[in-house]
């Protein structure tokens, strides 16, 4: 037996007008399923990541910093630090190298154009290397 419930119209207008308090809410921002509010929190953490390790990076070689430094004094995690620096460079444009410094690795701000120059032959031999690997 099939047994289907017809609704009246007053409670048809009252659905409609509940979805579309809920869509109001949901395009402003309101409400998130929670798909949008993990990536919304991530997005959050990465920013948050981006100017701790923008306010420790030094500009010049000399200054270099290493990421277990990094790691140290921000508590972030090396993946987390890597997407930092990832997205400073390619989202904001800022020329931080990641180069052996000494008998070092370290991260800082180019200075000069000869230190863009060796940042980016380093990793051109890093590109190559990898690209050799795989």
């Amino acid at each position: 037996m099939i047994v289907t419930h017809q609704k009246t119209t007053g409670e048809l207008e009252s659905v409609l007008e509940f979805l579309t308090i809920v869509t109001d809410m949901w395009m402003n921002g309101q409400i998130m399923v929670s798909s949008q509010k993990e990536v919304s929190m991530k997005r959050n953490r990465l920013q948050e990541a981006e100017m701790a390790v923008l306010a420790i990076l030094k500009k010049g070689r000399a200054n270099a910093t290493t990421g277990g430094e990094i790691a140290t004094i921000t508590g972030y995690n090396s993946r987390l630090i890597s997407s930092a620096i990832s997205n400073l460079v390619i989202r904001y444009g800022v020329p931080i190298i990641g180069a052996r410094v000494g008998i070092r690795n370290g991260y800082y701000i180019a200075e000069t154009r000869e230190e863009l120059l060796e940042g980016l032959k380093s990793l051109k031999k890093s590109s190559k290397s990898t690209s050799r690997k795989g």
